[in-house]
């Protein structure tokens, strides 16, 4: 019996012993490890109003839509957040003091949407070795809804039979960004405007300013309804 007693004792005596000890501190964090880098977070504005803002040409537009030639070019941040899902651009072309031409094209965008949107004038020779006047587009289609980085876009072109405009007077006039647009409305964002008559006034309307120049082009913007 005195040895069970014994044995029990040195048993209990072991197991507070144990229990006694340190533990091992959990190991610290590196100071040195660095946490991933949060995701910037794209703040739209509200539904039915297309945002554009002051925006640097990316990078991988550089190549075809940066100014050349000594003629302009366009570039602003856009946004919208729903609900509607097609943007309309229309470059109005007016020469001698009428609208000659409107082309208005019409394309889906996938909502929320952010992104640059750009124009660029350049000319080229066409078939008859003539000067045309082609106007570049791009604009986003869809957009990380997260980061606000374009991940796909629509890029095109339209040509004018048009007079050489380069060694003539062009002067563009931007619209005050940032702008909001509500839906239902169109705004001119860039106009371009060739050999106008000196004296024209700022406080003269872009159309105005059209109707006096040799030519122009007024750039226009709005979403709309898909035709049923």
């Amino acid at each position: 019996m005195a040895r069970i007693w014994a044995r029990h004792w040195a048993l209990l005596v072991w197991v507070s012993l144990l229990v006694g000890c340190d533990r091992p501190a959990a190991p610290s964090a590196n100071p040195s490890a660095k946490s991933p880098p949060s995701r910037p977070k794209v703040l739209l504005p509200s539904l039915g109003v297309i945002r554009l803002s002051p925006a640097s040409l990316p990078a991988d537009l550089q190549s075809e839509f940066a100014p050349s030639g000594g003629l302009p070019s366009y570039c602003a941040k856009f946004e919208y957040a729903g609900p509607r899902t097609w943007l309309a651009i229309n470059p109005q072309r007016w020469q001698k003091g009428k609208v000659f031409s409107e082309d208005k094209g019409e394309h889906t965008m996938k909502v929320p949407m952010s992104g640059e949107i750009a124009f660029t004038m350049t000319e080229v020779s066409n078939a008859a070795g003539q000067t045309d006047i082609k106007i570049h587009e791009t604009y986003p289609v869809e957009s990380d809804p997260e980061t606000g980085l374009v991940t796909h876009r629509f890029s095109t072109s339209t040509s004018y039979a048009h007079p050489s405009i380069k060694g003539l007077a062009v002067h563009t006039v931007k619209a005050d960004l940032p702008l909001e647009i509500p839906d239902g409305k169109e705004a001119t964002i860039w106009a371009v405007f060739v050999d106008e008559p000196p004296g024209a006034e700022l406080s003269m309307s872009l159309e105005d300013r059209a109707k006096r120049a040799d030519s122009a082009w007024l750039f226009k913007i709005s979403t709309v309804e898909p035709e049923k």
